[in-house]
């Protein structure tokens, strides 16, 4: 297991989780089944170092996963979807729902038939040099009914989130 700071903004403040990279990404999980965010990388460290878990990376260069543009976009979706931004969302999300267990099931159970196409969508959306022609780019085209559906993946990402993931350390 590889363990990584994961830099993220909701409400305008930037935090921190710990993400884990194994045979299925995940994130650190406290005894109580919450997901620990901190405020800065000092606490982060403080609770990898209580925990053992040896952060890897250039923690100082995290990159940042922007979720109030999430949360704007999952509300309105009127601004053209940015594949990149809504894919590492909905990457967070299902590494938190693996996570949590049961606390992740709301996520977990909508309906894949639906979701997978448009998961590929944002994949191909982001255009990796990997798996991108060189001199090519492919730029999704929206229904209605898949934007509609995106929306109620990423509000239930987002209330998952809300609903899981906790400040460290706990305020007295």
């Amino acid at each position: 297991m590889k363990y990584f700071p994961l830099l993220y903004r909701l409400r305008t403040e930037k935090r921190y989780l710990i993400w884990i990279t194994n045979e299925q990404d995940s994130v650190v999980v406290d005894a109580a089944g919450f997901v620990p965010s901190f405020r800065d990388l000092i606490s982060l460290r403080q609770y990898a170092d209580l925990n053992h878990y040896p952060l890897e990376g250039d923690q100082e260069k995290a990159v940042l996963h922007n979720l109030d543009w999430v949360a704007r976009w999952s509300r309105a979706h009127v601004a053209r979807v940015d594949c990149a931004k809504v894919l590492e969302a909905w990457n967070i999300f299902a590494d938190i729902a693996v996570s949590v267990g049961s606390r992740g099931t709301s996520f977990r159970n909508i309906d894949s038939r639906v979701l997978w196409p448009i998961y590929d969508k944002l994949f191909w959306g982001n255009n990796l040099p990997a798996v991108t022609p060189k001199g090519k780019r492919y730029v999704p085209e929206w229904s209605p009914d898949e934007l509609g559906s995106l929306a109620e993946v990423l509000a239930a990402g987002l209330d998952m989130f809300a609903s899981c993931v906790r400040s460290w350390p706990q305020k007295a």
